[in-house]
């Protein structure tokens, strides 16, 4: 499944089934292309995950969904802000499938 495909997925069963323990939004980060430069300006900061959000007991939750199969390609970024948010007691959870994402979900969030 592609990595669109499988973020729906998440951001459905997250609002759905589970709003009363997590509160998630995509977090966009994109670039801009300056004709006059002939370049990218990017917006936000590098690494952020796709679904950036909190649960109930206000602890911060990065989500950084992979298309299926590709679960170990982060960036260097990615893995960066992966190594930070868990440094400050954040869960960020890396993941190419609902199943999975439930099951490393419910090992954090009791």
């Amino acid at each position: 499944m592609k990595e669109n495909g499988v973020l729906k997925h998440i951001k459905d069963y997250c609002e759905r089934v589970i709003s009363d323990r997590v509160f998630i939004w995509r977090q966009n980060t994109q670039g801009t292309f300056i004709m006059a430069k002939n370049t990218y300006a990017f917006h936000g900061l590098p690494g952020v995950p796709d679904l950036v959000g909190m649960t109930y007991k206000g602890q911060f939750l990065g989500i950084e969904v992979k298309r299926t199969g590709a679960k170990g390609q982060q960036r260097p970024a990615q893995k960066e802000f992966e190594k930070k948010c868990k440094a400050f007691n954040g869960i960020y959870i890396l993941t190419d499938d609902l199943d999975d994402f439930i099951l490393q979900l419910k090992a954090v969030i009791k």
